[in-house]
């Protein structure tokens, strides 16, 4: 795969399809629906998932996209990454052939949109003690319960649902994949949010769900284990996603510094604006050689636990910063929407929070690290 190709193209996808509307589309909380089906009609979305099922099969593909909708919209880059990883990756992962036929091909060739559920209303860094219940009732499961803050949900044509299976710990989940329309299954509108406001989230209602056992995915009782792996690739799209986010806040921190005079100088010549920027590239250049090194290790067969929590806490906190230094080089103006830096400090802040709170990567970061040294040294 030709990935300057790729790049070339798609940038030239969103300059003519979702640069024109991604402000007013941030503003008003409005999925551009007709973007997701150019996305999807051109493979972009499906770059990563089986190319038997008509994807691309091509991880570094992933990255190029992902970095290239984060330079114009984080929250469509978000909805497109929850629809076609949270949800087609894992039934690329983790279905049987029935599954991945029924549910890869309408994602990839009919546009069909896709949901993770995990988070509850009660439950979010805890996940292995999920509320909502699936039981056994022949041939089918019966589950009860609620999810919310489920990107895509009130949009979605398909759904992954994490449900406890009345075991102890980790050997106490199943997920199973369920579809709009189904008896039982309804969705709330769409949340108002501080950030990614044209990625739809909302919550998910379960009430008394019959789903066929053709339905599990995965092993029974085994979900929380097979969802650790789709919580790697979450982080480390957030990479990408920081990556996209820097390139754009350089670029226009850039030029308007220079177009911006006070003093009788542009902006750009005074060393405190050029520490921001200096500071914007040196961050750019680490989560960039992070990104890289995890997918190294990830197309090597090696664990990227670690490498993915590292790079998730360590990305989300400098666009956050970086993002506000952007809107303080613009000043006044950066705090208009029209200026379109504002945007992204708000998108930003999600990901401190989204996949796994930047405590809990401290924590699990805390616990690998004294793991390791402890093993290497035998003091543990």
């Amino acid at each position: 795969m030709d990935l300057n190709l790729v790049r070339q193209e798609l940038q030239k996808l969103l300059k003519e399809k979702l640069v024109p509307i991604a402000l007013e589309c941030d503003e008003k909380g409005e999925f551009p629906i007709e973007v997701y089906n150019a996305v999807a009609d051109a493979g972009y979305g499906s770059i990563y998932l089986p190319e038997e099922y008509g994807g691309g099969g091509s991880l570094d593909g992933l990255l190029v996209v992902m970095e290239e909708f984060s330079k114009i919209s984080p929250a469509f880059a978000l909805s497109t990454m929850s629809s076609f990883q949270l949800f087609g990756y894992n039934i690329a992962h983790l279905g049987t052939p029935q599954q991945k036929e029924k549910y890869l091909k309408p994602l990839i060739q009919d546009r069909k949109i896709g949901c993770w559920a995990l988070t509850e209303p009660d439950v979010g860094s805890d996940a292995v003690h999920v509320k909502t219940t699936s039981k056994r009732d022949g041939d089918f499961f019966i589950v009860n319960g609620s999810k919310t803050f489920i990107t895509n949900a009130p949009i979605a044509d398909f759904f992954i649902v994490i449900a406890n299976s009345g075991g102890k710990g980790f050997d106490s989940g199943n997920a199973f994949i369920l579809e709009k329309g189904m008896q039982g299954l309804s969705v709330s509108k769409p949340f108002k949010k501080h950030g990614h406001r044209s990625s739809p989230t909302g919550q998910v209602y379960l009430d008394q769900v019959r789903v066929p056992k053709e339905n599990l995915l995965g092993t029974e009782h085994k979900a929380f284990y097979d969802m650790k792996h789709s919580l790697d690739i979450e982080r480390l799209m957030v990479g990408p996603m920081i990556m996209g986010t820097l390139k754009t806040l350089i670029e226009k921190s850039v030029i308007y510094a220079y177009s911006r005079q006070q003093f009788g100088q542009p902006i750009l010549t005074f060393q405190l604006i050029q520490e921001k920027i200096a500071r914007m590239r040196m961050h750019l250049e680490m989560v960039t050689a992070a990104t890289e090194k995890a997918v190294h290790s990830l197309k090597q067969g090696h664990s990227i636990k670690s490498l993915a929590t590292a790079l998730k806490l360590y990305a989300a906190k400098v666009g956050v910063e970086m993002a506000s230094e952007a809107v303080q080089i613009h000043g006044g103006n950066g705090y208009t929407h029209e200026y379109g830096v504002e945007m992204f400090l708000r998108d930003a802040k999600l990901l401190e929070i989204g996949g796994g709170t930047s405590e809990m990567m401290l924590q699990i970061l805390a616990k690998d690290t004294i793991k390791d040294v402890g093993k290497k040294f035998g003091v543990i």
